[in-house]
């Protein structure tokens, strides 16, 4: 039995949750999430719980609904609070720099890599050799 799947996620004053078509979608102050439901996955909305629901008769369908209970839920904390991952280069002549929406890494190779940044992802370098990547999506 899933223990995670049965929890009810907490809906703040701020989030909007609604289910079209076997999709959920989350609206909140830093931007808006969607993500399509498994057939077998079914979602209650009240006005403040999220309930993720199934069929228990198989393992297989209890482990999906505890994976969609995680990712619903981090749905609802990213577009609340949002994510941060902080990244540190550590080398001998490391360092990064940003370059509009590209990232520019000197990381002991004969030429620097350049890695664009996608969508929805917010880069900031400090120092040179510390990175901040910000996002609602943990994804």
């Amino acid at each position: 039995m899933s223990r995670i799947g049965k929890k009810p996620i907490q809906l703040l004053e701020k989030v909007k949750a609604v289910v079209k078509n076997k999709q959920i979608i989350i609206d909140g102050p830093k931007g808006s999430l969607n993500l399509d439901l498994h057939p077998d996955i079914d979602v209650e909305i009240t006005k403040e719980v999220i309930k993720v629901t199934t069929d228990l008769s198989d393992r297989q369908k209890v482990a999906l609904q505890g994976l969609f209970r995680s990712l619903i839920a981090n749905m609802v904390e990213g577009v609340v609070n949002g994510f941060e991952k902080k990244l540190k280069l550590s080398g001998i002549g490391y360092r990064s720099e940003l370059k509009g929406k590209d990232l520019v890494l000197n990381l002991g190779f004969s030429n620097p890599v350049d890695f664009k940044v996608p969508d929805g992802i917010l880069a900031r370098v400090d120092k040179n050799t510390e990175i901040t990547l910000t996002g609602i999506d943990k994804a």
